[in-house]
């Protein structure tokens, strides 16, 4: 008896599509089968000057039924893309959660990947000011997380007025 051998493009279609099988399955998880919107944004600091951030919120989140949003930050090394599996817990729970990286991009340079460190701050106030302008967010009820392997020497009263509650997660070593 012959044995036949498999062409090589029918097992390279094969691992592409599971490839793609395995991908689309981790978007539908991430996403909770389709009950977690989430979107990139740009968060425009000043008229040159912008810093990236992923939104999460429910499906159910929507006008007529706001929701409490949360801010989730995080200092060097880490990004926004670090603080996405808490921000989708968040979402599972009902919250509208907003991801910020802490690098800002300028637009105004020629090259359009220099990116530098950007003014907390800043980047706190407006990307508070773009979750109030949202028509699904209770805007009297806006949190902030921030994960930091600093001491944070900060005055929720002071520094953070416009926030309802606040966590400072600072990991031990």
């Amino acid at each position: 008896m012959r044995r036949r051998l498999v062409p090589s493009t029918v097992v390279f279609l094969l691992a592409l599509s599971a490839i793609f099988l395995l991908l689309s399955a981790a978007k539908w998880i991430e996403m909770d089968g389709g009950k977690t919107l989430i979107h990139i944004i740009d968060i425009e600091l000043d008229e040159f000057t912008y810093a990236q951030g992923r939104l999460y919120r429910p499906l159910e989140a929507q006008s007529l039924n706001q929701r409490p949003a949360v801010i989730l930050m995080a200092t060097p090394p880490y990004d926004k893309d670090a603080l996405a599996p808490v921000a989708i817990e968040l979402v599972r729970r009902g919250f509208v959660a907003l991801t910020v990286d802490h690098k800002i991009e300028e637009i105004a340079q020629p090259d359009p990947q220099t990116t530098t460190e950007a003014n907390a701050w800043s980047v706190l106030s407006s990307a508070s000011a773009l979750l109030k302008n949202q028509t699904f967010v209770d805007k009297s009820r806006l949190g902030f997380i921030a994960y930091t392997i600093d001491d944070a020497n900060i005055q929720p009263d002071k520094d953070l007025p416009f926030f309802k509650s606040i966590a400072i997660i600072t990991p031990q070593d």
